[in-house]
């Protein structure tokens, strides 16, 4: 059967953490006190640099300089994860003959994603024939890939981290926040440290 999504069903929600750092009242003046505003100066800002937008970046295998915020926070940009499907002979009824979509076949079931749809969601948790799978969309880089979601002895639900490296889009796992790169097709920071994703079709 022929398919085409249409649109998401729920939202995503996500949670947000934040940190104080408290000092007490130093009585102690000169020189020691100066030395004392010095490292808690450091310790703030090495302590920064080792999340970006909540996501442990302390073991990236790519440069942490080179990771970048691409505007929008985690879950900014919502991946769908219950996608609703129309029927191919339907969607006439909001695709024009110039509107590119992302097919995939599994068997003998094809589904297509179109892209004015994943310019604004960048992933599709999807199941296809009981295959799992991540379609993704970078609108920065053009690229479309499909990976399956299976790692190791985990099936991944993927979101938007809000980041970039490149200039591609940097995914999540909600499974372990690992961070993924759609290019390298891998996990470039986080629990997962490394494994890579295996690429469907691109």
């Amino acid at each position: 059967m022929n398919q085409t999504v249409q649109n998401e069903s729920a939202l995503i929600g996500h949670r947000r953490v934040g940190g104080y750092l408290h000092f007490r009242r130093l009585e102690r003046a000169g020189a020691t006190l100066a030395a004392a505003g010095l490292t808690a100066s450091l310790t703030l800002h090495l302590g920064a640099a080792e999340r970006l937008n909540g996501f442990d970046v302390s073991n990236a295998l790519i440069p942490r300089e080179a990771i970048l915020s691409g505007g929008p926070p985690r879950d900014g940009i919502p991946a769908i994860v219950r996608p609703r499907f129309d029927p191919a002979s339907r969607a006439a009824s909001f695709l024009k003959d110039e509107d590119l979509v992302v097919s995939v076949t599994v068997e003998d079931e094809t589904r297509a994603y179109p892209l004015r749809i994943l310019v604004w969601h960048e992933t599709v948790n999807n199941v296809i024939r009981g295959q799992p799978l991540a379609i993704t969309y970078c609108p920065l880089c053009g690229t479309a890939m499909v990976f399956d979601r299976r790692v190791g002895e985990r099936t991944l639900d993927f979101g938007l981290s809000g980041l970039l490296y490149q200039s591609d889009v940097l995914m999540y796992d909600r499974q372990t926040e690992s961070l993924w790169s759609q290019l390298a097709m891998q996990s470039v920071a986080g629990a997962t440290g490394g494994p890579e994703v295996a690429l469907v079709a691109r």
